[in-house]
């Protein structure tokens, strides 16, 4: 695990986070502080994705060791 340094933070407009990845070597990040515009999001590819107060939705990894995952 790595802590996001402060050009990864002012990128994804975060307070601070961290990089890690599961046994399966997907890469992943936790967060907080989100600073927020409160502008509706405006995707050039998708006219209709809309997620409400609720964020992106789900999301579907593999994992082909079950076990280790489990335990991560």
């Amino acid at each position: 695990m790595r802590a996001l340094d402060a050009g990864d933070c002012t990128e994804r407009r975060i307070t601070g986070g961290a990089a890690f990845e599961d046994p399966a070597g997907n890469h992943f990040e936790a967060f907080y502080g989100p600073v927020l515009s409160h502008r509706p999001a405006v995707l050039p590819t998708v006219s209709s994705f809309v997620t409400g107060d609720q964020g992106m939705g789900h999301v579907i990894v593999t994992a082909p060791d079950g076990p280790a995952t489990f335990s991560f």
